[in-house]
């Protein structure tokens, strides 16, 4: 093909690979448009990548939240169990206590009295705190 020449004096060929109608496209602009190109590739890499760490990051906060959960579980079920464990022998104290008819008068009466009425609200003042808690957490994961 022979080389042309626009009004300002600069040589134009056609864009390979295009048809019969395509515009005339020098040397300086096709390697800009290749530059170009290839930038918008990298950006696109970079984006890409800087997602994928990001969502890793997110994951792993979650499984370590997850496994947090799991240990905090544990540690107050145990809790839990060991404090019934220990209030057992007062409860059936008590319990045994009423049923061979003492007076609610006696301090002993009393004391198992109390201590029947405190156990249910130890328990769910317990499980309040640790429901607040959870709830607190969630608040700050989003």
């Amino acid at each position: 093909m022979i080389g042309l020449a626009d009004r300002h004096g600069r040589s134009t060929e056609p864009v390979a690979g295009a048809g019969s109608g395509s515009l005339p496209v020098n040397q300086a602009e096709q390697g800009a448009l290749l530059r170009a190109l290839i930038e918008v590739d990298r950006e696109t890499d970079q984006a890409v990548t800087r997602t994928r760490r990001r969502i890793y990051n997110t994951v792993a906060g979650i499984e370590e939240q997850r496994k947090t959960r799991r240990k905090q579980t544990g540690v107050i079920l145990g809790a839990s169990v060991l404090f019934i464990t220990l209030l057992a022998p007062a409860l059936w104290s008590s319990v045994e206590t009423f049923r061979d008819g003492a007076n609610f008068s006696d301090l002993q009466a009393q004391v198992y009295l109390l201590a029947l009425m405190l156990f249910p609200v130890l328990i769910a003042a317990a499980t309040a705190a640790c429901l607040r808690h959870r709830r607190a957490e969630d608040r700050e994961d989003y």
